[in-house]
């Protein structure tokens, strides 16, 4: 009898091989990698226990780190999915005096828990000093992930499953008298193909009653494990004024699923991330959600009270009242209400998008390592016409909100030290012009062309250039003036942003650019004249260097991360993007920096510009 046996990585073809043989445990055996009592670290492809296969790091939290895994006996067995997680303590946190505690009582939760919407745990166990615990492996994404991918939310008839699905775990723990009290969108795994929520991570939950705590708990708040912005007020004022003793209440995890709730169905925290204890002490109530009827919105609002008495008492009233029953109307009228609700939720959000002004429609192009264009895809975006008079207009693109990787890594090639460390940064949505600022533009505002390509092209498409940045800040000036509108230069976070529309690579079209896609022609062109990014933008590489409105700084160190304008002392000014007097690809590189004094006036020096999101809307 031949078989084919998976042995960790190797296929093993043994033609003595029973079911009654040892054979098989023997070269299973040959597999193994983490020794009893070596010193090591997790990584890709070790084996621990003669059981377990590492397969690839899925995430780390302050208390611990999470490994993707091949159960070796499900794989030998030709199990259908013999894919498992495990969870180690994280290199600081097992050091921790209270580690081994945190992951035992967590394994003692999932025992005591099952449920269909809560993770299953199958063992606890441990190598030398390493301890792990083997768990279910969950398909699909954080609903943290879900929630900023819907930045505007999701309706409520979409989120009912989900919000039940929450509401029905918490209800069941709460039961079994267990509080969760770290309830957050990162500890709740979404499966968006099989339409299933599950609540992950109880490393700090705790007994609701008092008889069955042991002596030995410990502070969450001390371990790092709380998380601010979903904590209960109670449960914050417990860690600040260091009431340890404050026992914990069902209610407290009511509070969390009110805010995972509420960013559910808007795509933002009901009190923009602050911890209760400020929220309260600076009064804020969070806005009623458009798409919930004022009974749904009072709900939402009682279970966001930052008092426990005054908060929902329990995961399915709370349900319950967002959800009422209505008992009183045929399935058939409850049919015909959702759809016209989804109906009229459709309508609002075509009403918001199309406030942000005229759908365009536009091709984007992605390019090889060689810069062939292998890839053409359809795009659309919207937009803003000012009229600046006599037939010249000027044309806003909507940037939407979102968070980027700012600078450039260091294996990318080109890149100077000036463009790191690279920093996360979140953006509010914005207006940028469409092309850089034209000759023809700039005359209708200023009433004189300072262009030195004037003489030489004719055609007032092409971009403005000998230009200062006190010039252009002046053109800013004076066109706010005629329009009411706050413009100005971009922000160089702002400029960057843009710039990528989503991408990670060098350029936006790939990891290099031609002469066919940007221009370094030794003269400038008509704006417009090579594709455009995804967002819409056109000449963002070559053409000309575009001001920016920071002054220069020589690193990244210290840079604000909310895209706003970065002050300083150093009298030089920013510029990006690359112009058609150097050599393409480097200089045009999203992440390249350069610098001049701001009353230069080079002929290949333009600029852009910025209105904020709401100008229009």
């Amino acid at each position: 009898m031949e078989s084919k046996i998976y042995l960790g990585r190797a296929l093993v073809q043994d033609k003595s091989w029973t079911p009654n043989t040892t054979n098989w445990r023997k070269k299973f055996m040959a597999n193994l990698k983490w020794e009893e009592g070596e010193e090591r670290e997790p990584e890709p492809g070790l084996v621990i226990r003669n059981n377990y296969r590492l397969v690839e790091e899925l995430g780390e939290g302050g208390m611990c780190v999470v490994w993707k895994a091949i159960d070796l006996i499900q794989e030998a067995g030709e199990a259908r999915d013999s894919h498992i997680a495990i969870k180690f303590l994280s290199r600081n946190f097992k050091r921790h005096p209270d580690a081994l505690k945190a992951l035992v009582r967590e394994f003692r939760c999932y025992n005591r828990l099952s449920h269909p919407n809560i993770l299953k745990a199958h063992n606890l166990d441990c190598i030398g000093d390493t301890y792990f615990m083997v768990m279910e492996f969950l398909k699909g994404i954080p609903l943290k992930e879900f929630i900023k991918s819907h930045q505007n939310g999701i309706s409520l008839i979409e989120a009912k499953p989900i919000i039940k699905d929450m509401a029905e775990a918490l209800a069941h723990a709460h039961q079994k008298g267990i509080a969760h009290l770290d309830f957050k969108p990162a500890n709740v795994f979404y499966d968006p193909d099989e339409k299933i929520a599950k609540l992950i991570d109880f490393g700090i939950a705790r007994p609701l009653e008092q008889s069955e705590r042991d002596e030995t708990r410990f502070d969450p708040g001390v371990l790092g494990a709380l998380t601010d912005a979903y904590a209960s007020y109670e449960m914050l004022l417990a860690l600040e004024s260091k009431q340890q003793s404050l026992d914990p209440d069902q209610r407290d995890d009511i509070y969390g699923l009110a805010c995972v709730t509420y960013g559910l169905l808007s795509g933002k925290h009901p009190f923009n991330r602050k911890k209760a204890t400020t929220a309260k002490d600076e009064k804020l109530s969070p806005n009623p959600l458009k798409g919930l009827n004022n009974q749904q919105n009072q709900a939402l609002l009682r279970a966001l009270a930052f008092d426990r008495d005054d908060r929902t008492p329990t995961a399915s009233q709370f349900l319950a009242e967002l959800f009422p029953e209505k008992k009183w109307l045929s399935a058939v009228v409850v049919a015909w209400a959702e759809y016209r609700a989804t109906k009229i939720e459709q309508r609002r959000q075509q009403a918001e998008e199309e406030k942000k002004g005229k759908l365009f429609k536009f091709q984007i192009v992605t390019v090889d390592a060689r810069g062939k264009i292998i890839k053409r895809t359809p795009k659309k975006a919207r937009y803003q016409t000012e009229d600046l008079g006599k037939g010249v207009t000027l044309e806003m693109v909507y940037i939407p909100e979102g968070s980027f990787l700012m600078g450039s890594p260091k294996t990318e090639k080109g890149r100077y030290s000036n463009q790191g460390p690279q920093h996360q940064v979140t953006l509010e949505p914005f207006y940028m012009g469409k092309y850089p600022v034209t000759q023809a533009q700039y005359e209708a505002v200023m009433g004189n062309n300072p262009s030195y390509f004037k003489s030489w092209f004719k055609g007032k498409n092409r971009p403005v250039e000998g230009v200062s940045w006190h010039d252009a800040v002046e053109f800013c000036k004076r066109l706010s003036e005629m329009t009411g509108r706050t413009y100005r230069l971009p922000s160089e976070a702002q400029w960057e942003y843009a710039a990528r529309a989503g991408t990670t690579t060098p350029f936006y079209c790939g990891e290099t650019i031609t002469s066919e896609l940007a221009n370094n022609l030794w003269k400038t062109t008509d704006v417009g004249s090579f594709p455009p990014n995804a967002f819409g933008l056109y000449d963002m590489h070559g053409n000309l260097w575009e001001w920016c409105a920071d002054p220069w700084h020589k690193n990244y160190e210290g840079a604000p991360t909310d895209g706003s304008i970065w002050e300083g002392e150093d009298p030089h000014r920013l510029l990006r993007g690359g112009s058609w007097n150097y050599d393409l690809p480097n200089l045009c590189r999203c992440a390249n920096r350069l610098r001049y004094a701001s009353d230069n006036r080079y002929d290949d020096i333009g600029f852009r510009l910025v209105v904020f999101g709401a100008a229009w809307t």
